[in-house]
């Protein structure tokens, strides 16, 4: 049943991959925004294939972000802008993403907008470069998404899909504020404006914090007032592993102990901690039902990185998890 279903999906993907559209009469402008380029073509027929079992226009905004998250690819020439190169050519920088989003969108009756603003580049550079993202409103309320990033980005030389495209999906501005700076200030969707001085100097951070047990707003008020520096979480965390307890500040002092919980490691796999010298160890780890504890204290200064160590009764498959710093 689980293969007919997956395959019916990829010929639906498929269908509407390859769907040709029909051409408008004339150039359809935008009416609610001038930042819009015009189209050529009536996105009708992609949108009820896209959208096709949906019951809300908030699924429906899913639907469409995933399509574009799945099928688009960042463009490294930085020349494919409108909706329509996008569709076309299946690739565009982050004005087309959020143009297509807008014109599938539209023949829906949902209303959205582009935001233009500034974004950091990563964790490790202060630099920002400009960039466009998109609010959404359906039943549920207004969303901030960012399909750009949500589809993923160029690893040495080479297009790698996000593995979590839902993290850029309907965000709080908490959390967007961190990386996202609007150019107007109304755009922040926040009682408290947080100006560009303070937004240089906020730490990296991302939704996925969630996971270790930070609300938005709490992270957001700790690293503004005291510089806080998060744990890095890795992108590809199995989605049978939940994180119990594990220190929430990037930074560990050597000789102190620390104890990491987590839920959810199948029969084959145990925790292990490796620190910046390479040295692996399986530290002692206090198992109870399906959750497993692992108490280090660190001895090595630089990186340590939380693993899942894979068995398979001869060689040891090591996936990482969480990474620290030892100071």
């Amino acid at each position: 049943m689980r293969k007919l279903t997956l395959f019916i999906l990829l010929i639906c993907t498929c269908s509407v991959v390859g769907q040709v559209l029909p051409r408008t009469q004339k150039k359809r402008v935008s009416t609610t925004s001038y930042m819009v380029s015009a189209s050529q073509y009536d996105y009708t027929s992609a949108a009820r294939d896209i959208t096709q079992g949906c019951r809300s226009d908030y699924d429906r905004a899913k639907a469409i972000y995933l399509w574009l998250c799945n099928n688009i690819s960042f463009d490294p020439t930085l020349k494919i802008r409108t909706a329509d190169e996008c569709w076309q050519r299946r690739k565009a920088v982050c004005q087309g993403y959020c143009e297509l989003f807008y014109r599938i969108a539209e023949t829906l009756g949902i209303k959205s907008d582009l935001i233009y603003g500034k974004v950091k580049i990563g964790r490790d550079t202060p630099a920002t470069e400009k960039h466009v993202w998109l609010l959404v409103k359906t039943e549920r309320g207004s969303h901030l998404l960012d399909p750009t990033w949500g589809a993923g980005k160029f690893v040495n030389g080479k297009f790698e899909r996000n593995e979590k495209p839902l993290l850029w999906f309907d965000v709080h501005p908490s959390w967007f504020i961190f990386t996202h700076l609007p150019s107007k200030k109304q755009h922040q969707f926040r009682s408290s404006i947080i100006t560009e001085e303070t937004f240089t100097a906020l730490p990296f951070a991302t939704p996925d914090l969630e996971q270790i047990g930070w609300e938005a707003e709490d992270a957001l008020t700790e690293a503004s007032s005291s510089r806080f520096i998060f744990p890095i979480i890795h992108p590809q965390i199995p989605a049978n592993i939940s994180f119990h307890s594990v220190p929430r500040h990037h930074q560990l002092s050597p000789a102190e102990e620390y104890r990491f919980t987590l839920k959810g490691l199948l029969a084959n796999e145990s925790l292990c901690i490796q620190d910046a010298s390479g040295n692996t160890q399986k530290a002692e780890a206090v198992t109870e039902g399906n959750t497993h504890t692992i108490i280090v204290t660190p001895s090595v200064q630089g990186k340590l990185t939380l693993f899942i160590s894979r068995s398979n009764g001869f060689f040891a498959k090591l996936q990482p998890l969480m990474e620290y710093e030892v100071r």
